[in-house]
């Protein structure tokens, strides 16, 4: 996402010290154009990301001398496209009969195309890129294989419930958990939870 911000200004000195202002704000100067009547207006404009129904408002204001600066603001550093619309409207541009001068626009420069997962499908895991595909665990999309097999697991409630199992039986038989003959209860002084029969 880049936010294209447009202002006319009424001549040259305007235009370039607004110009100096964003760069001096950190706006890199390949973000920011200055353009004014001369060449193919309708190119320098094309070029600088102006719409087309945007150039078509500008260009009576440029042919009588005004200076139109562009910047192109992109999503990332955040805040960028509002530090640039905050310095531009600092300074009284003319006005060209436009609801919005500042236009949002989606697209992936050249530069930028590394950081696609692959260039010819940026959007490999949206739902309707998946149409006609087999759909299965990501592990064997990509070759991945997975970390280990399941295993079954025990609980420790179900480790204790055969321990509390084997002192009751123990109990009733009348002799140690541990099969040695020895009672714990006994050797604290402790009494049985039943009489012995």
């Amino acid at each position: 996402m880049t936010t294209i911000i447009t202002r006319l200004y009424p001549d040259a000195a305007t235009a370039d010290h607004v110009a100096g202002r964003l760069r001096a704000a950190g706006h890199g100067a390949g973000a920011i154009s200055v353009i004014g009547a001369g060449g193919d207006l309708h190119a320098h404009l094309a070029a600088a990301g102006v719409g087309a129904g945007a150039a078509a408002a500008y260009a009576g204001g440029i042919a009588s001398g005004g200076h139109l600066v562009v910047v192109r603001a992109p999503f990332n550093p955040v805040g960028a496209a509002r530090s640039a619309m905050t310095i531009v409207d600092q300074t009284p541009s003319l006005a060209v009969g436009l609801d919005n001068e500042n236009a949002y626009i989606r697209h992936q420069p050249a530069s930028e195309r590394f950081l696609s997962i692959l260039s010819d499908h940026p959007r490999i895991f949206a739902t309707d890129a998946m149409e006609g595909r087999k759909r299965g665990l990501a592990s064997e999309a990509f070759g991945i294989r997975t970390l280990s097999a399941r295993k079954t697991k025990t609980s420790a409630m179900g480790k204790a419930r055969r321990i509390m199992t084997a002192i009751k039986t123990s109990h009733r038989a009348g002799r140690s958990a541990s099969g040695s003959g020895f009672m714990l209860s006994r050797m604290f002084g402790l009494p049985t939870l039943a009489g012995r029969r």
